[in-house]
């Protein structure tokens, strides 16, 4: 709402200042006025000019005025495009930050499955070993199992 008033603000005004203008230059061209010792038609033509600019000048002062982001584009634009490459720079750099990060987690969520894999398929043999050493224990007389007297009488061999 606030663009349609200023806009229309400044189309109004930019009419009566013409409309004005265009007064000014009728009564100078028919009263045959000079400026500075010119004909009256080049005088009127000097008017016209200057009502012109006089638009253009009060449009952009209105504008300055009443509104912060004319005065930042009028005024900051290099600034502002400085800091918009800054950004876009910045903006890259994060992105491919981003995608280095996201194939580390990726790479990482599939050693972390692997290792589960395994973590499990070595449960399941430790529980086999642990069964088996069982039934070992069970059928060894005097609960001691072959395998530990082969141990024992290997560490004996060393100790001499």
């Amino acid at each position: 709402m606030y663009g349609i008033i200023l806009v229309l603000t400044i189309a109004l005004l930019g009419g009566v200042i013409a409309l004005l203008g265009d007064r000014v230059g009728m009564k100078v061209g028919k009263k045959r006025l000079s400026l500075c010792g010119l004909r009256p038609k080049y005088t009127s033509m000097i008017i016209t000019v200057v009502t012109g600019v006089l638009i253009a000048g009060t449009t952009l002062l209105l504008l300055t005025l009443v509104s912060n982001d004319v005065r930042t584009a009028l005024f900051r634009m290099k600034q502002l495009q400085t800091e918009l490459a800054q950004t876009r720079t910045d903006l890259d750099g994060a992105k491919d930050r981003l995608q280095q990060v996201e194939a580390e987690t990726k790479a990482l969520q599939e050693s972390r499955v692997a290792l589960e894999v395994e973590r499990e398929r070595l449960r399941k043999e430790i529980e086999a070993y642990a069964g088996e050493a069982a039934l070992l224990r069970a059928n060894a007389p005097g609960g001691e199992t072959g395998g530990e007297r082969k141990i024992e009488h290997k560490l004996e061999g060393q100790a001499d």
